[in-house]
C-alpha cells in the first residue's frame, strides 16, 4: 500500500481507504473492515448519517483491539454544526464506535444558518477535551476552506473529502491546487463513479486495454487514475471481499505519463449551461434518494432536509456554487424536456428558487446512466 501525509500533521494514511456509506444491509461487513485493515487500507470514513449510525456501530466492531493501528474518520450533519449540537453528536458518535477520540472530525455539509463560527468553537472545544485530533470539511468551496481556517486559531483544516472521479472532476479547477498548495489532502469518495464503470461505451473500453496491459481490473485503473497525484487519497465503498483486495491493489503500480494524460484528455467532463425549465427531476436518480418534483413542494421542504433547498437559496444568491448538478440526456422519444436530473436535485431547486427559473444552470451530462 502506497502511504501519503494527512496534511501537516506527520500522520501516514494509506492513498486508498475504506468508504462505510450505505452497508447496514451487508452481511459480515465487520470482517470486509477486518480484512481492509489487513491489507493496508487503515483509513476508515464513516459519519454520524450512514445508515442512522449502524455504520459507525459496525465500524466500532471492526477496529476493536487495532485501535491504534487506524485512522478513524466520521462526520457531522449540517443540522447538528452549532457548537452545543456538535459536542453533543460527538459524544454519541464515540459511543457508537466504542472509541475515546476520533481521529479526523468532519463537516458533513455546511449548513448557511449555522455560522463557522459556532462550528468551529465546537471543533476546538472537541479538540482540547482530546475527543478530537483533527479537523476536516467536506462538499464545499476553496472559499470556505480558508473561511473556517481563519477561526480554528492554532488548528487548521487538514483535509477536504469531496467527490473525484474520471466524470466529477470539478476540483481540477481550483481547488487541487490550492489543496496542493496549503497541504490539505482531499480524501475523494465515489472514486469509483458509483459503480457505473462496467458500461460498453467507447471510453470504458480504453480503460479495459489499459487494465488488460498491465494485468489489472477496470476498477483499478479507474482508482489509480485518482490518486495517482499529490494531494489526492481515496475511499471507495464496497461490501465485497473480492472488490476491497482489488481496491487495496489499486496503487502499487504506476501507468506511464502519457496514459495519464490520455484518461484526462478521454474523460474530459461535458460541462453546459441549461436552462432550468429544460430539465426533468428524474425519480430514478443516484441511490433513488427523496426528491421534490415542483418549486412548492422544495419550498415546504417535507422532508426536512438541512440545508433546505430555500436556506441554499441564500448561499447560491451570495456565488457559493459548490459543483455542477448531473443530468443525462432524455431518451424518450416524445420528450418535454431534453435533460433529466440525477443528482444534485437540493441544488438544482435552491437554484430554481434563488433565481426564480430564470437563470440556466451549470450541468454535468453524466454519459454512465
Amino acid at each position: 500500500m502506497k502511504y501519503r501525509e494527512l496534511g501537516e500533521t506527520k500522520i501516514k494514511i494509506p492513498v486508498v481507504g475504506m468508504g462505510t456509506a450505505d452497508v447496514k444491509g451487508a452481511s459480515d461487513f465487520v470482517k470486509v473492515i477486518k480484512k481492509g485493515i489487513d491489507l493496508g487500507m487503515t483509513l476508515i470514513d464513516t459519519a454520524e448519517v450512514y445508515d442512522k449510525g449502524v455504520s459507525e456501530e459496525l465500524v466500532g466492531q471492526g477496529i476493536r483491539n487495532v485501535r491504534k493501528k487506524v485512522i478513524v474518520a466520521s462526520k457531522v450533519s449540517p443540522e447538528n454544526l452549532s457548537c452545543d449540537d456538535l459536542l453533543s453528536s460527538l459524544d454519541k458518535s464515540l459511543k457508537r464506535l466504542k472509541s475515546e477520540y476520533i481521529d479526523l472530525y468532519q463537516i458533513h455539509w455546511t449548513n448557511p444558518k449555522v455560522t463557522f463560527q459556532e462550528t468551529a468553537e465546537g471543533m476546538l472545544k472537541a479538540i482540547k477535551a482530546g475527543k478530537i485530533r483533527y479537523i476536516g470539511i467536506c462538499n464545499c468551496s476553496a472559499t470556505e476552506i480558508d473561511d473556517f481556517n481563519l477561526l480554528l486559531k492554532e488548528e487548521k483544516v487538514v483535509s477536504l473529502q469531496v467527490e473525484y472521479n474520471l466524470r466529477e472532476r470539478y476540483i481540477e479547477k481550483e481547488i487541487v491546487n490550492k489543496c496542493l498548495n496549503s497541504k490539505t489532502t482531499i480524501i475523494a469518495y465515489s472514486p469509483l463513479l458509483h459503480g457505473k464503470l462496467s458500461s460498453g461505451n467507447e471510453k470504458i473500453q480504453v480503460l479495459r486495454k489499459l487494465a488488460e496491459k498491465y494485468n489489472k481490473t477496470l476498477a483499478q485503473i479507474a482508482l489509480n487514475w485518482v490518486v495517482h497525484k499529490e494531494p489526492i487519497i481515496a475511499i471507495p465503498k464496497t461490501t465485497s471481499d473480492k472488490h476491497l483486495t482489488e481496491n487495496a491493489g489499486a496503487a502499487d503500480f504506476v501507468l506511464d505519463e502519457n496514459e495519464y494524460s490520455f484518461i484526462n484528455n478521454m474523460f474530459k467532463p461535458n460541462i453546459a449551461s441549461v436552462p432550468t425549465d429544460n430539465i426533468h427531476v428524474s425519480q430514478q436518480g443516484i441511490d433513488n434518494r427523496k426528491v421534490y418534483n415542483t418549486m412548492e413542494e422544495a419550498l415546504a421542504n417535507k422532508f426536512k432536509f438541512t440545508p433546505s433547498p430555500l436556506d441554499l437559496a441564500d448561499d447560491i444568491r451570495n456565488g457559493h456554487i459548490l459543483k455542477p448538478v448531473k443530468v443525462v440526456k432524455n431518451k424518450n422519444i416524445d420528450k418535454k424536456y431534453e435533460y433529466e436530473l440525477i443528482e444534485g436535485r437540493i441544488r438544482y431547486w435552491a437554484w430554481v428558487i434563488a433565481f426564480k427559473g430564470q437563470k440556466p444552470i451549470e450541468v454535468l451530462i453524466n454519459e454512465d446512466y
